[in-house]
């Protein structure tokens, strides 16, 4: 699987936008659409956006007492 298949899989499971996504990956908001358009990324950028998806935790719902 490539990055922005792996990207887009995790975009849709998480239900994060795609600027949040780079932003959060790599401090950059435009990395999906980069990655879309095949621009050049560097291993290091690739090993920090794998670390970021493997690392993910979800922030966990808090429940409201009524």
């Amino acid at each position: 699987m490539d990055l922005l298949e792996e990207v887009t899989s995790f975009i849709n499971r998480t239900g994060m936008a795609p600027t949040r996504f780079g932003r959060s990956a790599v401090n950059d908001p435009h990395l999906v659409r980069k990655l879309q358009d095949d621009a050049n990324i560097t291993t290091r950028t690739i090993k920090r956006v794998r670390a970021f998806m493997a690392s993910y935790q979800a922030p966990a719902e808090t429940s409201r007492a009524a």
